[in-house]
């Protein structure tokens, strides 16, 4: 996808409670100056409201989740974790399920 960070990673650092670490890298041909990066992750289909979302610098291509679980734990449940380009014009996502 043009303009959107590429080859996002994710590493389980910590197993109890669950922790990861997300890696990426810049995208390859930006629309305009990126200016940081929004994270976001929670638990796939709920409200929105129990995501945990952090912004960054536009030097920064890693980011450790805090404890997944801190405000519900649904071990059955997928996690969602986005990092998205912030730039003056537009936001740009690269989505990884886990």
């Amino acid at each position: 996808m043009l303009g959107a960070p590429r080859n996002l990673q994710l590493t389980l650092t910590q197993e109890d409670p669950p922790m990861f670490q997300a890696t990426w890298q810049s995208p390859r041909s930006p629309i305009s100056p990126i200016l940081g990066y929004h994270i976001r992750y929670g638990i796939r289909g709920t409200e929105q409201e129990l995501w945990e979302g952090r912004e960054l610098d536009a030097e920064r291509y890693r980011f450790t989740t805090i404890f997944l679980g801190m405000k519900v734990y649904l071990p059955q449940r997928p996690y969602m974790y986005s990092v998205s380009c912030v730039s003056s014009l537009h936001c740009i996502y690269a989505v990884t399920y886990f």
